[in-house]
C-alpha cells in the first residue's frame, strides 16, 4: 500500500482518532483517584511529626487522602488534618463499619476549617473502621498490626 495515493482527509482522521485514543488513556492514568490501575488502595505515606504515630488529612472535594492507615497496635496518636477549605469535619474511630453510634465510638474528634487535631486511642492489632461523621461518605479502615 502506497500511503502518498491515501486522500490527506484519511490521513487527518486517522491521526485525530490516535490523538483521542492516547488523551483518554492519559487521562484515565491521571484521574484514577487514590486506586492504582491495579485496584491497589493507596495507604498514607505522610511522615507524622514527633509524638504522632500516623498523620490523615482531608482534602478537597470531601475525601480523606487515605482510605487505609496503618498504625502499630497499642496506643497510637492520629493527627487529622482538615486542608479542605472553610469545611468542617471529624475523625472518628469505630470497632467496624457496623458498630456506628456514640457508645461504640473509640475515639474522634470534630476539626475546623483548616485546623489539626490529635485523636489518641489504644488499638488491639485488626481492622477498625473510620469516617467523617459529618459527610459519611468519607470512610476507610485503620488496621492495627
Amino acid at each position: 500500500m502506497d500511503i502518498t495515493k491515501l486522500p490527506i482527509g484519511g490521513l487527518i482522521i486517522a491521526g485525530l482518532g490516535v490523538a483521542i485514543a492516547v488523551t483518554f488513556v492519559v487521562a484515565f492514568a491521571l484521574t484514577n483517584d487514590e486506586r492504582g490501575i491495579s485496584g491497589e488502595t493507596a495507604v498514607a505515606t505522610e511522615v507524622p511529626p514527633p509524638g504522632v504515630t500516623a498523620v490523615i488529612s482531608m482534602v478537597p472535594t470531601l475525601k480523606f487522602n487515605t482510605n487505609r492507615l496503618v498504625v502499630p497496635a497499642g496506643q497510637v496518636v492520629i493527627e487529622a488534618r482538615n486542608t479542605d477549605g472553610g469545611t468542617q469535619h471529624n475523625f472518628a474511630v469505630f470497632p467496624s463499619k457496623q458498630q456506628i453510634n456514640a457508645s461504640s465510638s473509640l475515639g474522634d474528634t470534630p476539626i475546623c476549617a483548616n485546623c489539626t487535631q490529635r485523636v489518641t486511642l489504644n488499638l488491639q492489632k485488626g481492622d477498625y473502621y473510620f469516617r467523617c461523621d459529618v459527610h459519611p461518605q468519607m470512610e476507610g479502615t485503620l488496621v492495627a498490626q
